[in-house]
């Protein structure tokens, strides 16, 4: 799964039940992220609003030179995986499209609910389908 996705989405499941994430909590939020990330409003998130969400996410605060520059530049490619019409920015629609793809591979009953185990059961067929590598 692409680095933007891990860096924009806190996934920790607002059910009652904290093994099991629901679908409509993922996507909440997720676009509560990507809102939060996108600091001019225009509805998109461009290689500096990721490059700055991505820091605070991981707490980057004192980088070196070399490391901002490869913290942009891995941010670059993913981008530019994940941004369907090329036009260099990122919308709600892109940035959800790989991680609702996964959520519903994990998802095997199709219920909207992933308990931890239908998680473990399916992670490595969803991984291999989406590309990851362990």
């Amino acid at each position: 799964m692409p680095i933007l996705l891990i860096l924009l989405a806190a996934t920790t499941p607002s059910q009652p039940d904290p093994t099991v994430r629901s679908r409509s909590a993922y996507v909440s939020t997720l676009t509560t992220s990507f809102h939060q990330a996108d600091k001019n409003k225009d509805s998109a998130l461009d290689v500096s609003e990721l490059v700055d969400a991505a820091t605070i996410s991981l707490k980057l605060t004192q980088l070196s030179s070399a490391d901002q520059a490869s913290l942009r530049k891995g941010v670059e490619a993913n981008l530019a995986a994940m941004d369907s019409n090329g036009d260099g920015r990122l919308s709600l629609d892109e940035m959800l499209r790989v991680p609702l793809a996964h959520f519903d591979c994990l998802d095997a009953n199709h219920d909207g609910l992933i308990p931890q185990s239908e998680a473990e059961a399916n992670i490595d067929r969803c991984e291999a389908a989406a590309g990851v590598r362990p």
